[in-house]
């Protein structure tokens, strides 16, 4: 059994090219499970996507994910009062507060942050016309976080303007990780082009159009919402895609909206199939680590609209930075039959530099606790704790435990501490 929050943290994290800096915006403190909701509309929002998910009476992805992944924040926007809005990260999004004196009963009073779309352009927004220029997110769209096959937000950059497909048209079109794109016509009974989209020029997939209709829901006011509230409108056209998932090699339809990610995974369970992605956590780590791009105005989203253009980088604040996150667990070690070897956690670099992590701390609610030894988490790197038996390396740290550990049941969490007991990270599951 597999707990990664519906690959609630799958960053791909090989060929990141974090090698940068981001001078700007602070995301957050060190996120930490069981966060409180940072205003009563943003947890009046999530219950009326999520709740019932996490209560067991909706069998489908969670749209934001099972709690707040950070306190409220502050990030600049030059519409908001003082010029800073109050937003929140989850998991697969971030909440936005940018007119708090607007019509609190209306869907539209938390909005929901275009973070695929800056992800793919590099191109960061900070007022209703204002944009800094970054690179754009060198970070896989889905599956296990050292995949190094599946396409990255950057991959898509060049795909923004191709052509769309005719309504009714089955979907065949591929593409890689490095933006070759090509025909598979083996999954072409498995999803057909559906809605046609003006704004942006492209069709969405019909398991996504069904998905998006079937979410909808309504505001505190009844008024039923735009299909898009969650999503946003579709980027690019839906392409069959390679990811390895668990391990193992998955045949994956993505098709990248202005708000999400959107899967579709034909040999997942009845409510899985179609699944949205981390956006929220991807968002988190490349805005937490990137520089600033003097570069080419980014590709426009739409036809209508004009490149956003550069402006000065900011001068962070001392908020302290995100130096590692738990990324998934697996908790799938089997105290009956005594295997160790499925139970592992992966963590990923949160930073541009290499992370000493000799002295750290892993541990569960009920005593178990491994400890680095020294060990350094390499800069761009991601290390994976095995609770079994093998032989440590850069990327692969073993506990030597003959029996797996992890609650795999639940509900748990892990705590990630540095050297001096301080929280780094947090990871509540299932």
């Amino acid at each position: 059994m597999m707990w990664s929050r519906d690959l609630l943290r799958a960053v791909t994290i090989l060929c990141v090219g974090l090698a940068l800096a981001f001078p700007i915006y602070p995301v957050e403190q060190t996120a930490h499970a069981g966060e409180a909701f940072a205003h009563p509309a943003f947890e009046q929002t999530w219950r009326r996507a999520d709740a019932a998910v996490q209560a067991g009476d909706a069998v489908r992805t969670y749209l934001w994910g099972p709690e707040p992944r950070s306190g409220p924040v502050l990030e600049p926007y030059k519409e908001s009062p003082s010029g800073q809005r109050l937003v929140q990260y989850f998991d697969k999004s971030r909440m936005e507060l940018t007119n708090p004196q607007g019509d609190a009963s209306a869907f539209y009073y938390v909005s929901n942050g275009l973070l695929v779309s800056e992800m793919v352009t590099g191109a960061v927004q900070v007022g209703d016309t204002a944009f800094d220029r970054r690179t754009p997110a060198a970070i896989g769209v889905a599956g296990d976080p050292d995949d190094p096959l599946v396409p990255t937000y950057a991959t898509f950059a060049p795909l923004l303007a191709r052509s769309p497909l005719a309504v009714g048209q089955p979907i065949t079109a591929t593409v890689t990780r490095t933006g070759e794109s090509g025909t598979d016509t083996t999954p072409a009974g498995k999803a057909t082009a559906k809605y046609y989209v003006g704004e942006t020029r492209h069709t969405i997939a019909d398991v996504f159009w069904k998905f998006m209709i079937e979410q909808q829901g309504t505001d505190a006011t009844g008024k039923t919402a735009t299909p898009f509230y969650a999503t946003g409108l579709p980027i690019t056209e839906a392409y069959w895609t390679i990811a390895r998932v668990n391990g193992q090699p998955r045949l994956v339809l993505v098709q990248l909206f202005e708000r999400r990610v959107l899967t579709y995974t034909p040999g997942n369970r009845a409510g899985f199939q179609v699944e949205a992605g981390n956006t929220g956590s991807h968002y988190r780590l490349w805005r937490e680590s990137l520089s600033s791009d003097q570069g080419a105005p980014p590709p426009s989203l739409r036809s209508s609209a004009s490149p956003p253009t550069a402006t000065p980088p900011v001068t962070k604040s001392a908020t302290p930075t995100l130096t590692a996150i738990i990324a998934e667990v697996f908790p799938d070690g089997d105290a009956t039959t005594g295997d160790a070897n499925g139970e592992r956690v992966v963590i990923l670099n949160g930073t541009d530099q290499a992370v000493n992590m000799s002295g750290w701390t892993l541990g569960d609610t009920r005593g178990h606790t491994y400890t680095f030894d020294r060990y350094v988490l390499p800069q761009d790197g991601s290390v994976t704790l095995s609770t079994g038996r093998g032989i440590n390396t850069d990327s692969e740290r073993y506990w030597n435990q003959s029996t797996g550990v992890f609650d795999d049941i639940g509900p748990e969490t892990l705590t990630l501490r540095d050297a001096n007991g301080i929280t780094v990270d947090a990871f509540a599951y299932p």
